[in-house]
């Protein structure tokens, strides 16, 4: 690439027609001072680390180093600095959890998600609104190594069916209802099996990958 960008330069420096407005494209940086008086105001802490396909770190222009922790181990972390300090508070169902118990739930929720079946790299489906479940279960999924999906909480039966066919949930965790909202009765219609089948072991023709779902409920 470096000799073809020389010859093409080249090439465009001897042309008679050659707009003025190009030419800047060519100058020698020696021939643009105010370009290099504000590279020289740039200041960075250490060279920019350099990505290969080998990583996604990108270290960028500071000299603080990213945090190599997983989701697991920042709340085990966490737990360990703050453990009685709120973690969070849902007024609306009364729920208060410190980081100590909030790391309680997820570990319980974590184990419930592999004793259901479910195995490192398969998908979980959330599909409700702003409830503590849906941080539970996004904490207890990383945990247990399970890709958490995200389904909106607004869909209907059509485009939840279509959602979950397409990305292949093998369970989904959603309240009975909340608002106008039906989970429940959705899924049901979806899923007919689910009523007749074992936790864990649905058996449905038109969803062969499902195994279970979860109702949130108190």
């Amino acid at each position: 690439m470096i000799p073809t960008a020389g010859f093409c330069s080249l090439f465009i420096r001897r042309s008679t027609v050659f707009p003025a407005a190009l030419r800047v494209l060519w100058t020698p940086r020696t021939r643009l001072p105010g370009l290099l008086a504000a590279a020289r105001g740039i200041h960075v802490d250490s060279p920019p680390v350099i990505p290969t396909l080998t990583t996604s770190y990108v270290h960028g222009t500071s000299s603080t180093s990213l945090l190599h922790d997983t989701v697991a181990e920042a709340l085990q972390k966490t737990v360990e600095r703050w453990p009685d300090r709120e973690a969070v508070a849902f007024l609306q169902d009364g729920v208060r959890k410190t980081f100590a118990e909030f790391q309680q739930d997820v570990d319980r929720a974590a184990v419930g998600l592999l004793a259901l079946g479910l195995r490192k790299g398969d998908r979980l489906g959330m599909w409700g609104p702003n409830i503590y479940e849906w941080i539970l279960f996004q904490f207890a999924t990383a945990k247990a190594g399970i890709i958490l999906v995200s389904v909106n909480p607004a869909y209907q039966q059509k485009e939840v069916e279509f959602a979950l066919r397409k990305v292949g949930c093998k369970a989904i965790v959603c309240p009975s209802e909340f608002r106008t909202q039906k989970y429940c009765d959705m899924l049901m219609k979806i899923c007919p099996e689910i009523e007749s089948s074992s936790p864990g072991d649905i058996k449905s023709a038109r969803y062969s990958s499902r195994r279970s779902h979860i109702y949130p409920e108190p």
